[in-house]
């Protein structure tokens, strides 16, 4: 049994810390489809990804910044940012044992099943006038 589904697409912006030029960067420029899927919706894959491209543009004798523009989706909630676009990846560090700042909060925290219970437990505590407002909220 799935417990959770996630999606998420995204790019990763590198922008040159000297001249201020900027590339928009496709995971899949450089990683399979699957490892693409796999990396955009883990904090600690699209940290250590972003620390990759900045390596390869060290490698050309360049210092950038990296960032990601991220959108994630958790068990059918509406998609929306999953680290925030503004941080510099490659200046933070991966919290291993507790939560990344940089993740984005949920917007939604309740959704499917547990909006299912709250909705079935406000019919049980409704009287019958209430039952269409409910419906209608639905």
């Amino acid at each position: 049994m799935r417990i959770y589904d996630r999606f998420a697409e995204g790019v990763f912006i590198v922008t040159d810390r000297q001249t201020g030029q900027q590339w928009v960067v496709h995971p899949d420029d450089f990683l399979t489809m699957r490892q693409t899927d796999k990396m955009l919706v883990r904090s600690d894959l699209v940290h250590q990804f972003a620390n990759h491209l900045a390596r390869i543009w060290a490698a050309e004798g360049r210092e950038v910044s990296v960032r990601a523009e991220i959108c994630k989706s958790l068990n059918g909630r509406p998609c929306q940012d999953f680290i925030d676009p503004t941080v510099d990846l490659t200046q933070v560090r991966v919290n291993r044992f507790g939560a990344d700042p940089r993740v984005v909060p949920l917007e939604i925290p309740v959704w499917g099943v547990g909006q299912n219970r709250q909705i079935a437990a406000a019919v049980q505590s409704s009287s019958p006038d209430d039952e269409d407002e409910i419906r209608d909220h639905r």
